[in-house]
């Protein structure tokens, strides 16, 4: 079942993502989280979306669900916290 929205640090997750890897593509929904959980330390919001999918930016921009929204746990840091 999708989950249309989570913030990327919720443990439970994990439980739900599977392996690493599937027929189908590759790295599976482990390696993916894990994407989004680092671009969230920097307050960056990420969507986890087929690839198979037709004109995803488009649509998503417009608020079509189409994928899992995973929210920063914190907004943006400032760049200089971002290097240190």
């Amino acid at each position: 079942q999708l989950i249309y929205e989570a913030r990327a640090d919720d443990p439970a997750l994990d439980a739900v993502a599977g392996g690493t890897g599937g027929a189908l593509g590759r790295g599976g929904m482990q390696t993916k989280l894990r994407a989004a959980r680092l671009a969230a330390r920097s307050g960056a919001h990420t969507v986890i979306v087929g690839g198979r999918i037709e004109r995803v930016l488009a649509r998503l921009k417009a608020g079509e669900r189409l994928g899992t929204l995973l929210s920063p746990e914190r907004g943006m840091l400032a760049a200089r916290k971002q290097w240190l």
